[in-house]
């Protein structure tokens, strides 16, 4: 049986949850080989309430209907019955703490809080060091997905970092990062290395400058600057040959460094409500290769 695309296994899902008969086909075609443990997780709890009916009102206990639960520390399914892990030995959590309630509806327990919980965990596991200022975390604030078993995208929204965390630099698979809404003043120069990143959102943070490796993110889609402390930017910028959308809305910059013009894909450049601009004629060349500038 041919490995199963994002698409398909989105559409499986979607299924699942809409047509309680077909927990039968997702059996009989072995799905748990082709999804990740997350996936597979609440597949599993879809297929044991099957035989609810969908067009009922039902409520039950959450604590006497669930019957495996994942271990947070390695995904293993756990009987809930149970305090440590059969696999790696680690605590688990209480039922009631992963869904912060006794009974619900069975459409609503189909939610990714747990995981989202133990997100810091498994960053912390994986670098073996310990995330900085992890109790001021906010559970609605972080997410994070997955593929391959590698962390592929990484929001920190609102977590109070005043340092760009060193661990999330062995994340080498990250696509998208957001560290919004932070105090973060420097960026290390080693962000060079996460060379995958297509996006990466840093607005309302409190950054002066930018380190010149900056300019090695040359997957770089959209990068957003928006209201920091920038006084300058560094000349290697220009080498991010991939980038399309550059924010450096609400800074502190009185010029742009002509490296500039060399982002042959560059679509839209906002400096709106930064000091005044000396290098009007740079924008003006900006504009007239069809760059959408606003200022």
């Amino acid at each position: 049986m041919k490995k199963l695309t994002n698409n398909e296994l989105a559409w499986l899902e979607n299924r699942a949850k809409e047509d309680e008969f077909f927990s039968s086909l997702l059996a009989h075609y072995k799905l748990k080989a082709f999804l990740t443990p997350q996936q597979y997780y609440w597949l599993n709890l879809f297929i044991v309430h099957s035989d609810f009916n969908a067009s009922e009102e039902i409520r039950f206990d959450v604590t006497s209907t669930i019957v495996k639960v994942p271990c947070p520390h390695c995904n293993f399914l756990c009987s809930p019955q149970i305090k440590y892990c059969a696999k790696c030995g680690e605590p688990l959590p209480k039922i009631e703490q992963i869904f912060g309630l006794q009974g619900t509806s069975n459409s609503n327990i189909l939610e990714d809080n747990y995981f989202e919980k133990n997100i810091l965990h498994s960053i912390e596991k994986m670098t073996n060091k310990e995330l900085p200022c992890k109790d001021c975390f906010e559970i609605s604030s972080r997410c994070y997905v997955k593929e391959d078993d590698q962390i592929t995208a990484l929001s920190l929204y609102n977590c109070g970092l005043t340092v760009f965390p060193s661990e999330l630099l062995k994340l080498f698979s990250l696509k998208y990062l957001a560290l919004r809404r932070n105090s973060i003043k420097n960026l290390l120069n080693q962000i060079g290395f996460l060379t995958n990143l297509e996006y990466l959102d840093l607005r309302i943070n409190k950054l002066q400058i930018l380190p010149p490796s900056i300019g090695l993110l040359t997957n770089l889609k959209i990068l957003n600057l928006s209201s920091n402390n920038l006084i300058e930017l560094p000349d290697s910028i220009g080498n991010l040959k991939s980038l399309k959308v550059l924010n450096l809305k609400n800074n502190k910059l009185k010029s742009l460094p002509s490296s500039l013009l060399h982002l042959e894909k560059l679509e839209k450049l906002n400096v709106k409500a930064n000091f005044w601009m000396s290098n009007q004629n740079l924008i003006e060349s900006l504009k007239s290769k069809g760059i959408e500038v606003i200022f």
